[in-house]
């Protein structure tokens, strides 16, 4: 995994709110967790890269699910749930959490260095 994600890193687009290969890994492990479609995680990554360089919020569910450890696949989240302050909640904080949510796919790692245009 450390090499695959020197090698993206080192080949990653210009101008991305990354500001280490850690911090690349994490916007994946959100990624990963967004969508289990291949094809709609460079969207995905668009869409959070953009967000981030506009200083907003990411308010990404799985962050709020994570924090919360509500691993029960297909559980509705509540209005409570996202208001609920946990250092992984991305409607509650700006920027990327601490730490990564999930082990991210080769795919999903591509997509953060690479979102759509």
């Amino acid at each position: 995994m450390k090499k695959v994600l020197e090698k993206i890193w080192n080949t990653r687009d210009q101008n991305l709110p990354y500001d280490s290969p850690q911090s690349l890994l994490i916007m994946a492990s959100i990624i990963e967790k967004e969508s289990s479609l291949k094809n709609e995680r460079f969207l995905i990554s668009s869409v959070f890269v953009n967000r981030l360089n506009n200083k907003m919020k990411l308010q990404s569910d799985p962050t709020v699910k994570y924090g919360l450890k509500l691993l029960i696949p297909n559980k509705k989240m509540t209005y409570k749930d996202i208001k609920t302050p946990t250092p992984h909640n991305t409607y509650m904080i700006y920027g990327l959490p601490k730490t990564a949510i999930s082990m991210p796919s080769f795919e999903s790692i591509n997509a953060a260095a690479h979102p759509e245009k």
